[in-house]
């Protein structure tokens, strides 16, 4: 497993390499099933529902409601009511109970009729009996004799963050009229009260609001459903759509990689010093294209033939780096003394720190000398990063 632009990438492997690993520990991806596994075990998400919504209605036709004090309404119907939400017809039908934290946005359509003239009603809503601050519905029953006297006064306040156990009701009010003595009265069979859950307290339990199922199965076999998975570690989620949910880590000095290339061929460099030349083998290749951008230790090593002239002062050796153009040589080269080692084979390495590539460079080796051309009969390299 590695990483490449801070997106994860997984081992591909087919269910018989898979059946073959006396360890199944880590994650990756069986190419025969196409499923992404943990530990033998398969990783699925599921998918994802309607926002859960309750929805009340009341049978009460009877209740009159004054300018003096508001009035609690009741509900005893419950048309619609999906997990989350707790009520009942019995005993606190003015309450709708939230059973997690999160962001609800509720509503009510009150019907109200009057026989006087001029009646305005006013309703709030009420979170554990504390009245919000401001009305958030307003109705008007101008009945001359010829208009209706019924009228809907609409409640939709912007949405509002809950508790779990915390409950909302709806209350309403004469707020003014051409006599102290006009009254309206409910319409319950017409009227309704409803409440949607928008998302967990801080968006993170998925689409429904309540928490997708994942369910993890190991050889077909199922371990049970759950509703979280825990990633230790830098991660970061993204939801593409479409049931599709990208991790993203980028790590944290924790995760090791490292790329090597050998040959053993070998070549001819004739390179003045001070102008290295890249080590070409007479056949194969002796370089490493990188796969993970990150900041990376080289290590170089060349193993030099027995006809470089004794009067060759000294070697030199440093990394080369193609970033599509042809590799070009970099900078503090290794430098060592030949003096008196004419036909003696010996080599010379050299490491490198903090250097910087991106996916796709070449990493190469160069050479030069003090004297004629140098025969090398193989050489190496090595990279290493941590990410």
């Amino acid at each position: 497993m590695s990483e490449q632009g801070d997106i994860l990438k997984l081992v591909d492997l087919n269910q018989t390499e898979i059946n073959a690993l006396s360890d199944k520990e880590g994650l990756y991806n069986n190419t025969t099933t196409g499923n992404i596994e943990y530990n033998g075990s398969i990783i699925t998400g599921g998918a994802a529902g309607p926002l859960p919504i309750i929805v009340l209605k009341s049978t009460d036709t009877t209740t009159t409601v004054a300018q003096a004090s508001p009035t609690i309404l009741n509900w005893d119907v419950e048309t619609e009511k999906d997990s989350g939400f707790t009520h009942s017809i019995s005993s606190n039908t003015s309450r709708i109970e939230v059973d997690e934290d999160g962001t609800y946005l509720l509503g009510a359509n009150i019907r109200m009729e009057a026989s006087g003239q001029r009646v305005q009603f006013v309703t709030k809503y009420l979170i554990d009996g504390v009245v919000q601050d401001l009305p958030t519905g307003s109705s008007y029953i101008r009945n001359s004799g010829t208009s209706s006297d019924f009228w809907t006064c609409i409640l939709n306040p912007p949405p509002v963050k809950l508790n779990a156990g915390q409950y909302i009701e709806v209350q309403i009010q004469v707020e003014s009229q051409t006599t102290s003595a006009l009254t309206g009265t409910f319409v319950g069979d017409e009227s309704t009260f409803s409440v949607v859950k928008l998302q967990g307290a801080k968006g993170d339990k998925g689409d429904t609001g309540s928490g997708s199922t994942i369910t993890i199965e190991e050889n077909d076999t199922s371990l049970g459903s759950f509703n979280t998975i825990n990633i230790e570690g830098n991660a970061t989620l993204t939801d593409e759509g479409g049931g599709k949910l990208t991790i993203s880590v980028s790590g944290g000095g924790d995760t090791y990689y490292s790329q090597k290339s050998t040959n053993t061929n070998g070549g001819t460099v004739n390179a003045a010093f001070g102008t290295p030349l890249e080590c070409v083998p007479s056949s194969g290749v002796l370089e490493i294209t990188v796969a993970e951008t990150g900041s990376y230790i080289i290590f170089g090593r060349v193993n030099i033939g027995t006809d470089l002239n004794k009067d060759n002062g000294a070697i030199e050796l440093i990394y080369g780096i193609d970033t599509g153009s042809g590799a070009v040589a970099g900078p503090t080269p290794y430098t060592q003394q030949q003096q008196g080692k004419k036909n003696k084979a010996n080599g010379i390495s050299g490491t490198w720190g903090g250097v910087n590539l991106t996916a796709g460079d070449k990493v190469h080796l160069f050479i030069s000398t003090l004297g004629d051309s140098t025969t090398w009969t193989g050489g190496e390299i090595f990279i290493a990063t941590w990410k």
